[in-house]
């Protein structure tokens, strides 16, 4: 009896082996702690070491992910700056035409066509001319009958394109008709600075007869001058009528030239 429990006082206590090694029970004899297994909340821990370990070494080589990035980046770029560069050029383009182009009036001998000028304050708009059409007998041809409103106002503005127009259609109606195919044309208008000049402003006329026509009392032209030393500077030892016809009636046609010659009926 003695040996029997001298063996169970150096054994492992009483149900120890039945719990296992990870069981809270009693202690083993000698006082003794067991190891502890790790534990399965340790791995996660371990990938982030693991994770952070990768991007430590990723982050001391730059080169090796940027340099892969930069290739194709830097191709992507390039049209698009061949783009950009087009459009600046045909902006450029665009606008140095704009600018030009106008020049050829000013460059030009039409004064009164100025359908492509800088006109923003050109006083060409309010020019006023006389036209007269006139037949193979030298009779006024009836404007307002054969001839569109629009027309006959771009004739007034000295439309030497819109009286080549109107000449096609009237000569070829006359060939038609069984009529002499001939037509003249007197167009006369003011100057284009007209409206600046004292004498062309309003004629000849003069309401308070002082000698000086009424167009010299505030006129642009004058400057600063006395009315009678401004129609002296301007027309002279002229009189006053011949003066404004000289000045301001421009003849803008031959009106001894046939319209209809050399045109195809």
């Amino acid at each position: 009896m003695a040996a029997k429990r001298k063996r169970g006082a150096g054994g492992p206590a009483s149900g120890t082996d039945a719990r296992g090694p990870g069981s809270t029970g009693s202690v083993p004899a000698g006082g003794a702690q067991p190891t502890a297994p790790s534990s399965p909340s340790n791995a996660p821990d371990e990938g982030a070491a693991a994770v952070g370990q990768s991007e430590a070494g990723g982050a001391s080589n730059p080169g090796s992910r940027s340099g892969g990035e930069a290739g194709p980046a830097a191709a992507a770029a390039a049209p698009r700056r061949r783009q950009r560069l087009f459009g600046n050029l045909v902006i450029v383009g665009f606008l140095g035409w704009q600018l030009l182009f106008p020049l050829r009036y000013y460059l030009g001998d039409d004064p009164f066509d100025e359908r492509f000028a800088w006109r923003m304050f050109s006083p060409v708009r309010l020019v006023s001319c006389d036209v007269r059409l006139l037949d193979a007998d030298h009779r006024p041809i009836n404007l307002s009958q054969g001839v569109h409103v629009v027309w006959v106002n771009l004739l007034k503005r000295a439309r030497l394109q819109v009286l080549d127009a109107v000449a096609d259609r009237l000569c070829a109606d006359a060939v038609a008709e069984g009529r002499p195919a001939h037509m003249y044309a007197e167009i006369t208008c003011p100057p284009p600075d007209g409206p600046t000049r004292g004498i062309c402003r309003q004629g000849p006329r003069d309401a308070d007869r002082d000698g000086i026509p009424d167009g010299f009392k505030d006129a642009t032209e004058c400057d600063g001058r006395s009315p009678q030393e401004c129609f002296r500077a301007a027309c002279g030892d002229r009189d006053a009528a011949t003066c404004h016809r000289e000045t301001c009636v421009v003849p803008v046609v031959d009106p001894s030239d046939d319209l209809c010659d050399g045109r195809d009926h």
